[in-house]
């Protein structure tokens, strides 16, 4: 079901020193997402979706927003389109191309662009994502969970596989786009085993990825903890139990190994000469001319 709304105002500041995805603005295009996956956390009560997983609300004047606003920025700057209560390329892009028409803004006004997602519909938009690397600068982040694609499907039904999302990374690198891989969350007794991690370290490696960005644990809240227990059923009916007894109603729900599991990535990372940090592009001021 889509439903279409429209917003006020569209850019949203980034927090610099909580901010890990490099960017300087963010908004979001669409709130809901048909992606599923069992895990997240825009499904908690307090974003106020009412079906989360079946209904998608636009902002149908997202685009004239952005233009209007990018018009009045003195500096330019990077834009994230990271669907924080969505993937900017969830199924319904395919028709709506909500996310086509934001990146011809942003490469029409010569802002940057990072762009997180879980699918290879983004190489629809390669053109597009080349033209504004040329102009200023383009990155694409790819959030990976879990390296096998059984797994992968069952954690997050509704989105590509983690093979598709691999191969389109390895498609924008060799096309010189900055790409990277977030593995977050890392799910408690599901995919925060080491071999996971270290399998989708040395692959984004291989595939082109300069950067890598780590968060082991997940959270839960209010309707969405429900919501997640309820699913881990249909994967190993003791991982529920496991859950409610290791977490409760705990918010921050942290692997046990966390200690080991950020020494294997640091170490992983900077073996492979991988960056921990989102590259941050910065514009280059003009030189202010000297009468003399």
């Amino acid at each position: 079901m889509i439903i279409y709304q429209k917003a006020k105002s569209l850019l949203i500041k980034a927090n610099s020193q909580y901010d890990v995805f490099g960017h300087d603005y963010y908004f979001n295009i669409y709130r809901g997402c048909s992606h599923r996956c069992i895990y997240c956390d825009s499904r908690a009560s307090v974003y106020r979706v009412k079906n989360f997983d079946t209904e998608v609300i636009v902002k149908e004047n997202c685009v004239e927003l952005l233009d209007q606003e990018l018009a009045r920025k003195r500096e330019r700057s990077v834009i994230g389109i990271s669907g924080a209560m969505c993937d900017v390329y969830m199924p319904i892009e395919r028709e709506l191309k909500y996310t086509r028409k934001v990146l011809e803004v942003i490469e029409r006004h010569k802002f940057a662009v990072q762009i997180h997602t879980k699918s290879d519909l983004v190489l629809r938009d390669l053109d597009l994502i080349k033209e504004i690397n040329s102009n200023a600068n383009a990155n694409v982040l790819f959030t990976i969970t879990a390296f096998d694609d059984n797994l992968s499907r069952r954690l997050e039904p509704g989105a590509p596989s983690t093979s598709r999302r691999l191969h389109a990374l390895k498609q924008l690198s060799d096309e010189g786009i900055t790409t990277g891989v977030a593995i977050m969350p890392v799910l408690p007794f599901i995919t925060d085993d080491e071999i996971n991690i270290r399998n989708i370290i040395r692959t984004a490696k291989r595939y082109g990825a300069s950067y890598v960005l780590f968060s082991p644990g997940v959270t839960l809240r209010e309707n969405q903890r429900e919501y997640f227990l309820d699913k881990l059923k249909h994967i190993n009916y003791h991982l529920r139990e496991r859950y409610i007894k290791r977490y409760g109603n705990s918010y921050a729900c942290s692997t046990d190994n966390k200690k080991d599991l950020f020494e294997l990535y640091y170490n992983e990372c900077r073996e492979l000469g991988l960056a921990t940090k989102t590259p941050h592009f910065r514009f280059h001021k003009p030189e202010q001319l000297s009468l003399f």
